[in-house]
């Protein structure tokens, strides 16, 4: 995994006050990632990295994301994340990133 050292962002939170700082990695594939780095206001973050491709469609879902795979950058590993915030703040930061509906 390679951070994109020019690009970091803030996406406005969904719901409620604040934005969420983020930045991009990509893997050696070409595959995307965004990492949440930051929090204006309340919630608790992971430091993973999550897939843009996969999660991409689930942006304007209006369910909870539940459970998500992300990359561990420490272990280098596919991980299972069990936080709420984490998809909140990952939905915010792929409508921020793909406002337009991205690939479709």
């Amino acid at each position: 995994m390679k951070k994109i050292e020019s690009y970091t962002c803030f996406a406005p939170k969904l719901s409620g006050a604040g934005k969420i700082e983020y930045c991009l990695w990509v893997d050696m594939t070409g595959n995307l990632y965004t990492q949440i780095i930051g929090n204006e206001a309340s919630g608790t973050f992971s430091k993973y990295l999550f897939s843009v491709s996969k999660y991409e469609s689930e942006r304007t879902s209006i369910k909870a994301l539940g459970s998500l795979e992300a990359y561990n950058i420490e272990s280098e590993k596919i991980e299972v994340v069990d936080d709420n915030n984490n998809g909140a703040f990952l939905k915010a930061v792929l409508v921020n990133l793909l406002p337009d509906g991205g690939n479709q």
